[in-house]
């Protein structure tokens, strides 16, 4: 039987983290698919955004900072980082290097939310489709976002969970696990500029709204 080994994303050094949370693929390298992937993404989100009011984001496994570093210095908006990862965490400051970003990890978040906090937006990009459990992670997520509040996701249409025999599909639907909790505004799919090919085939961006 399969090992959830979620210490792979435990990256010594910023270029390694990097080479995890966007992988070489078909021929396009971390460096590339950083620097086209990135503001196609930035710019999703940032209009669903502006469209909506927000204010307060919280970014779940934001990694080192990717798309809350593009927010937080392309708006006025606070972004609560969130990941499992204690090193990417303690990358992810320096990398924003913005003061209305904070990042935590999941016990952090919790707490937050037990005390109140409420958050106007949530996005998670590549992330449920590793997470052990995405239906405990999804409802981690919703529970501090506010009433009418909107939820990004990008994600595969088949799940990629590490383990000690690789990365295995265990066949759950995150789209569905969504639309079981949220109402669905949209649906499209993946289509950043020279994005590799295997991910225009299977990857899907979606927009939830918490009723």
């Amino acid at each position: 039987m399969a090992t959830y080994q979620p210490q792979v994303f435990e990256r010594p050094t910023l270029e390694e983290a990097q080479g995890i949370i966007l992988t070489p693929e078909n021929g396009r390298s971390t460096a590339e698919r950083w620097q086209s992937e990135t503001p196609y993404l930035a710019g999703k989100v940032l209009q669903s955004l502006r469209d909506n009011q927000a204010q307060l984001v919280m970014d779940f496994g934001c990694g080192v900072g990717r798309l809350s570093r593009e927010l937080v210095h392309q708006s006025d908006v606070t972004v609560i980082g969130v990941d499992a990862s204690a090193s990417m965490r303690r990358m992810a400051p320096d990398y924003v290097a913005a003061p209305n970003f904070i990042a935590t990890g999941a016990e952090g978040l919790a707490a937050l939310v037990a005390a109140g906090l409420r958050y106007d937006a949530a996005l998670s990009v590549w992330v449920l489709q590793h997470c052990l459990d995405p239906a405990q992670e999804i409802d981690r997520i919703t529970a501090g976002l506010a009433a009418g509040g909107l939820f990004f996701v990008v994600d595969m249409t088949h799940r990629a969970v590490p383990t000690d025999q690789g990365w295995v599909n265990d066949g759950q639907s995150i789209m569905g696990l969504l639309d079981e909790r949220l109402e669905r505004v949209a649906v499209e799919a993946y289509a950043a500029p020279d994005a590799p090919q295997d991910l225009l085939r299977s990857g899907w961006m979606g927009w939830w709204r918490k009723h």
